[in-house]
């Protein structure tokens, strides 16, 4: 009898304090994943949210920041059918509450139905689409990412369309029409990745990439700019895995026009030449940079790199002087139309290459200079 009731004593000890450890355990600990059913398509951010919109229903941007304030398993965010267009200015915020959407928890986006046309999430050129920040899963299924522009300067101006620097899985996804700043003059040059920049795991399947395109630095005559790589896709320090995906229609932007010399006043100037033309993007379907990828089934069709900044203007003679310098030389085209690959390891298994064409010199679909290709057909 003595040991029945130290045996329930115990018990009842148990169990208390399996109640106290519940009252104290982290909220995040106990979170389960959620689901959030959108319900308007406008850009709505209410005032529980921190915004200053009147509640009318659940909208994209605001299941985002639910999604990213619950840390613990993965959320679902379901679509209806129609376009989510942007409209809260404000790029370089990374809080998802203007621009872009931030990708800070694990999240899977659904579209309405299974036709990706049918629902569609349109930055309308404020910002890039999406962006997935270390440490964190986006899956996209069944929608478009359109009308991205990520901003031109020093700090973030790779990816139009998303940038992944977690996890990143797409299936039957179009990404079309996105495009990274800097046309026409950007001072530090365009980023990468017209429709994907990528410096972390990506996988894509049964998708369209199409009609992307990096920023045309022509025109910015400085040194530190540059069009960006990868007018499709472009992956740096990353893994890709492409699977019976489309990749068409695609560019990279021209190169920096060489420095033009003016009016030589004094023989210091006589041994300057022009200023040399920068070369065109490379990659316009896809550019891999130290990394590995593996490429099944995949058709590329039709994507372009950038022709080469023209040569400056040499100086010329000036009052009392009889100095003229040379031209400079114009850039090269951007290699690879179809793939550029700088470094790391790439398997392909591709559907013919068509319609590729470079900017002046051309360089051929695909060009490897110093990579690994295995298995390539």
């Amino acid at each position: 009898m003595q040991c029945r009731i130290r045996g329930c004593r115990g018990l009842k000890v148990f169990f208390s304090i399996l109640l106290c450890v519940a009252a104290v355990l982290p909220e995040a600990f106990l979170a389960e994943a959620a689901t959030f059913h959108v319900d308007i398509r406008s850009d709505e951010l209410d005032v529980a949210h921190g915004g200053g919109d009147d509640d009318t229903g659940l909208s994209l941007r605001e299941a985002v920041l639910e999604a990213n304030g619950i840390s613990d398993d993965v959320h679902t965010i379901v679509l209806p059918t129609g376009v989510f267009r942007f409209t809260r200015t404000g790029d370089g915020e990374n809080d998802a509450k203007t621009g872009d959407l931030d990708i800070k928890s694990d999240v899977t986006i659904l579209g309405g139905n299974g036709d990706r046309d049918d629902t569609v999430i349109d930055a309308d050129e404020l910002d890039r689409v999406l962006q997935v920040f270390s440490g964190h899963t986006l899956e996209l299924r069944n929608l478009t990412i359109r009308n991205g522009e990520a901003p031109c300067g020093s700090g973030s101006p790779n990816g139009g369309g998303i940038r992944n620097s977690g996890s990143l899985v797409l299936l039957n996804v179009a990404v079309a029409n996105n495009k990274t700043g800097g046309n026409g003059g950007c001072y530090y040059g365009s980023g990468d990745g017209g429709g994907i920049y990528s410096d972390g795991n990506l996988s894509i399947d049964s998708s369209v990439i199409a009609e992307n395109e990096t920023g045309d630095c022509r025109g910015a005559y400085s040194d530190r700019a540059s069009p960006g790589h990868g007018g499709g896709i472009a992956v740096r320090d990353g893994t890709l895995d492409l699977v019976d995906t489309s990749i068409e229609d695609n560019v990279t932007g021209g190169g920096v026009d060489g420095i033009d010399r003016g009016t030589c006043h004094s023989t210091s100037c006589r041994d300057t030449d022009g200023g040399e033309g920068h070369d065109g993007g490379k990659g316009g379907g896809l550019y891999l940079s130290e990394s590995s990828a593996r490429i099944r089934g995949c058709f590329f069709e039709r994507n372009w790199t950038g022709r080469g900044g023209r040569g400056g203007k040499g100086y010329t003679a000036g009052d009392g002087t009889a100095y003229f310098t040379d031209g400079g030389d114009g850039g090269d085209g951007g290699h690879g139309a179809g793939i550029y690959i700088h470094k790391g390891t790439v398997e392909i298994n591709h559907q013919p290459i068509s319609g590729e064409k470079t900017g002046w010199p051309t360089a051929g679909p695909i060009s490897a200079p110093t990579s690994d290709l295995p298995g390539l057909t």
